[in-house]
């Protein structure tokens, strides 16, 4: 068996949010300036803290099981800093539209042998970056995956 990680990618890139555009890790913008409001795994850590717990250990006859955690790491990109007229206009749109997020992940998540996925955000405000440099409002999101793994 092998871990879902491909799986959970792809159950977050599928969920649907008004406004916001959710990306694939294939799909992370390379260059230019992000003009729609996006969600994409970050390309400088896509994932972090891989730990095997072992549950069981195996033999020939049977197979090791282990509890499996790591963590997505996500970037949310709503605006350019500067766009707009006030320095925290951004704010109030900002706050909504990690609360959809969050609510769309919390609704959505079905993987196959994922057994929890919790979402959660860090550093919102401006001053995120896109893969080309440019500072935006936006946070980092990070899904906390659980996940059962059969050695065979």
């Amino acid at each position: 068996m092998t871990l879902k990680i491909d799986d959970v990618i792809t159950a977050i890139s599928g969920i649907n949010v008004s406004g916001v555009v959710i990306l694939d890790v294939d799909k992370i913008p390379q260059e230019g300036t992000v003009r729609a409001s996006i969600l994409f795994p970050n390309p400088g850590t896509p994932i972090t803290g891989v730990k095997f717990a072992p549950q069981t250990f195996g033999d020939s006859a049977t197979a090791a099981h282990a509890d499996v955690n790591y963590t997505l790491n996500y970037v949310f990109l709503l605006k350019p800093v500067g766009e707009g007229r006030g320095v925290y206009q951004a704010l109030p749109e900002l706050i909504n539209k990690i609360m959809a997020i969050l609510d769309a992940c919390v609704a959505n998540f079905s993987v196959t042998g994922a057994v929890d996925i919790k979402p959660r955000v860090d550093e919102v405000g401006p001053g995120m970056t896109d893969p080309a440099g440019n500072q935006y409002w936006g946070c980092n999101i990070m899904f906390d995956v659980l996940e059962f793994y059969e050695v065979s």
